[in-house]
């Protein structure tokens, strides 16, 4: 009997690509659920690279209603499945602080969960799939639909990021490895951690950071053209069936970036004017800020999403001849930054400093005592610069000893004390690194994400765009090698997981 494969595609098409692949070189029965808006799903009516046996178009069966949710369905959902879901909506960015167009009711939040259930149990009794194929989740709808996959039991092969830039590991876990593939060839020696540095600058989740950046920046050349065309073209109207652009209208949407640029320019001028450019020659504890929206927060450390006031309960937690040293997210420039009465409440704070984002990370690795971090790369990153680290959820670099989890906030500074001291074992961190390097593949989804942004949305601003069937070739073939990588990664996962359960 043919495996039964159900992909999840949104609207960059990387995962049709890998779906493309993958049914060419595996035998299976494949179905889909695309994650498209409303021009793009011709383009899957009309397509014959995949032979999906049937296809759910998210947006068919999900959109806002202004009728009352099943309050009783809902609550034996949640017990069914064990899932909360209020914590689902507050992770969701357009249900919560981030949304500029609309505030939602709770009903209308609570009707489109709804919707979302019964639609995925629906699909997933229908299909019963052996594998489901899918992206790290960024949004409640899909991290809701592999909740539900995952109290099933159905396998889960997500491409999941590692802590190493530039790769990848497949696994049903998010920022974990579901199984260790041994490896016998011990072709990674480090004698130092000076070694260690050095072989991982090829692999720097900061430069790689930084890179997304300026991929961003050229985008910036599109906008007077895509602005025309946004104004001059008939504005679609099922555009804001997507709850995510609900009531986004023209002006909503134009009002919305032209503040962000005024906002962008003036809070880089307050950036520039107070956050320090030289590190300080006192001891400090370094925490880096995570980047917002991100999952990592608002998914992954639910109860730690309020950045001000965990950077003010570290710098109440520290020793009184330590200083707090605080770094903005380089990519928050992409969002404007934030808001400048945010930045001037951290500066009020008396032991603590900011510094600007344009400072090296390494840099400052070399001279803090510790680095506090909530679920960011920056607790690995100082490992590898032989320094301790705290970090407040899991995270796949957890294992090592010189890693250490927060479990109550009122013992913050007892932990730091002791970590402080904390001696970072170099076999350890290197038996990491292994393990990573062997267990994972190069992937840059996000350079990925940029060119398929540029080549069929104008640099990502005209999402509404009709999608050629040409553009979409011109990209699958431009990145044929890296998805066809990707989708013999899955084969042979798919193939190992298959022979240890005996399927």
């Amino acid at each position: 009997m043919k495996d039964k494969i159900l992909f999840w595609i949104d609207i960059e098409f990387i995962y049709f690509g890998i779906a493309k692949h993958f049914c060419q070189n595996y035998d299976c029965d494949a179905y889909a659920i695309i994650d498209v808006n409303e021009k793009a799903k011709t383009f899957f009516q009309k397509q014959k690279d995949v032979s999906f046996k049937k296809i759910w178009n998210y947006l068919d069966d999900v959109e806002i209603k202004k009728s009352l949710p099943d309050k009783k369905y809902l609550s034996e959902f949640e017990k069914k499945y064990g899932i909360n879901l209020w914590n689902l909506v507050y992770g969701e960015r357009s249900f919560h602080k981030f949304n500029e167009f609309y505030t939602f009711t709770d009903d209308e939040i609570l009707n489109l969960i709804e919707q979302e259930c019964r639609l995925y149990e629906e699909i997933l009794n229908e299909v019963k799939p052996d594998f489901i194929i899918i992206k790290v989740t960024d949004w409640h709808h899909n991290q809701l639909f592999y909740e539900i996959c995952k109290a099933k039991g159905i396998r889960i092969l997500m491409t999941i990021p590692t802590r190493l830039g530039f790769r990848t590991i497949i696994s049903e876990r998010i920022d974990r490895l579901d199984l260790d593939l041994k490896n016998d060839n011990d072709d990674l020696k480090f004698n130092s951690f000076t070694e260690l540095q050095k072989y991982l600058k090829n692999y720097s989740s900061f430069n790689q950071a930084i890179k997304f950046t300026k991929e961003y920046r050229k985008f910036n050349s599109n906008k007077l053209k895509t602005s025309l065309r946004f104004f001059l073209n008939p504005f679609n109207t099922k555009y804001q069936k997507r709850y995510s652009n609900y009531k986004a209208t023209r002006i909503k949407i134009f009002t919305k970036y032209f503040n962000l640029a005024i906002k962008r320019f003036l809070r880089e001028r307050f950036i520039e004017k107070n956050f320090l450019t030289t590190i300080p020659e006192s001891k400090f504890i370094f925490f880096p800020m995570h980047f917002e929206p991100e999952r990592t927060l608002s998914t992954d450390a639910p109860f730690f999403t309020n950045q001000l006031e965990v950077i003010t309960n570290i710098a109440k937690s520290l020793p009184i001849d330590f200083k707090l040293v605080v770094k903005e997210h380089p990519v928050m420039k992409t969002l404007g930054w934030r808001n400048i009465s945010y930045y001037k409440k951290i500066l009020k704070l008396p032991n603590v400093i900011l510094l600007n984002p344009s400072i090296l990370p390494d840099e400052i690795y070399d001279k803090c005592t510790l680095v506090i971090t909530i679920t960011g790369t920056a607790g690995f990153e100082a490992i590898i610069h032989n320094k301790p680290a705290i970090i407040f959820a899991d995270v796949i670099y957890a294992e090592i000893s010189s890693v250490r989890k927060l479990q109550s906030i009122e013992e913050l500074p007892q932990l730091i004390k002791t970590m402080k001291n904390q001696k970072v074992e170099l076999n350890e961190v290197v038996n990491f690194v292994k393990k990573i390097s062997h267990n994972s593949f190069e992937f840059d989804k996000n350079q990925l994400s940029t060119d398929f942004s540029s080549m069929c949305y104008y640099g990502g601003f005209l999402i509404d765009e009709n999608l050629s069937e040409e553009k979409i070739e011109n990209f699958l073939i431009l990145h044929e090698n890296s998805l066809k990588n990707v989708a013999f990664e899955h084969i042979k996962k798919i193939q190992y997981l298959k022979k240890i359960s005996k399927f």
